[in-house]
Parts: structure tokens; C-alpha cells; sequence
């Protein structure tokens, strides 16, 4: 699904040219032929258009990463409005600032950072090579908070000690 012609980055059903399906199998046999053709195309695609795969690999990064509410319908009630721009706000400030700012502020315990960063990025990559969605950031949510908590845990330390002397 995320490797093909008309990849998008995001969520497109392909079936992959050759495949089987939606017909009765007793023994898996065409989900298991469908899986194997897909992954096989897959790969034929990515060698054959690298620029294509990395403008794709680009746009997962943006599915997996963006904002849960990408627009905001004006016509929309105003608590909804409300509950859109709080979100959007906390989230942007929360989880993808302190995520650039963190290894700036919290070099002096950098090793439990960067496990945080590592667990991330491992979550990210089958994402950035298969198909993307904001979904699929759930399991990091836990680890993004972490970093954000410990951000703003470092910026408030820093700014009542300065008070304090």
C-alpha cells in the first residue's frame, strides 16, 4: 500500500497487479500470495523510484507526525472551534517543540533521553517504509510525554532558581 504508482503516504488500499482476492481459500492461500506480491512490488517500486520513495518516505513523516485536527471548519460549532485550537495548540507546544528543544535542555542526563528518542524512532520507522497515520503515533505518545514533561520540568527549575538568587 505505501510503496506503488499511486502511493499517497497515507492509508490507499492496492491490491498488488497479480494478486487474488475477496475470493473463498481454505487455506489462506490468497492473502498469503497478496502479502508476498505486495512486498515483493514494494521493493521492485522503491529501487526503481528513489526519488518517488523518499517524496513518499517525506510524506509518512508528515501523516505519522501531523497535528490531530489539520483543518479547522469555521462553520463548526464554537466549542468544537474551541476544542480543535487547545488541542492543536497543546499539541504543537507540547510534544513537537519540546521534542526538537529537549536535547538542548536536558544534556545532563542525555542517556535517558535519547532511549526515549531511540523507542521513537523504532516505533517510526515501519511506518516510514510501509503506509502512515496519526494512529499509528500511539504507542510513542507515552514516550513524547516524557520528553515533554521533562522539558518543561527542566525550563521551570530553571527559571525558579534564577528567581530564587
Amino acid at each position: 500500500m505505501g510503496n506503488n504508482p499511486d502511493a499517497t503516504g497515507s492509508f490507499n488500499w492496492a491490491i498488488p497487479i497479480g494478486a487474488e482476492w475477496n475470493k473463498e481459500s481454505k487455506n489462506g492461500f490468497y492473502e498469503i500470495q497478496a502479502n508476498s506480491l505486495g512486498y515483493e512490488q514494494g521493493l521492485k517500486f522503491i529501487k526503481n523510484n528513489p526519488v518517488k520513495s523518499l517524496k513518499l518516505f517525506i510524506y509518512k513523516l508528515y501523516y505519522l507526525y501531523v497535528p490531530p485536527y489539520k483543518s479547522i471548519n469555521f462553520e463548526e460549532s464554537t466549542i468544537e472551534i474551541t476544542a480543535k485550537l487547545i488541542w492543536l495548540l497543546l499539541y504543537l507546544l507540547l510534544f513537537i517543540t519540546t521534542f526538537f528543544i529537549a536535547p538542548f535542555l536536558l544534556r545532563k542526563n542525555s542517556y535517558y533521553y535519547i532511549l526515549n528518542y531511540i523507542i521513537i524512532i523504532l516505533f517510526s520507522v515501519p511506518y516510514f517504509i510501509t503506509v502512515s497515520a496519526t494512529r499509528y503515533r500511539l504507542p510513542m505518545i507515552p514516550f513524547m510525554s516524557l520528553i515533554s514533561a521533562s522539558v518543561l520540568i527542566s525550563f521551570l527549575e530553571r527559571k525558579f532558581n534564577k528567581s530564587k538568587n
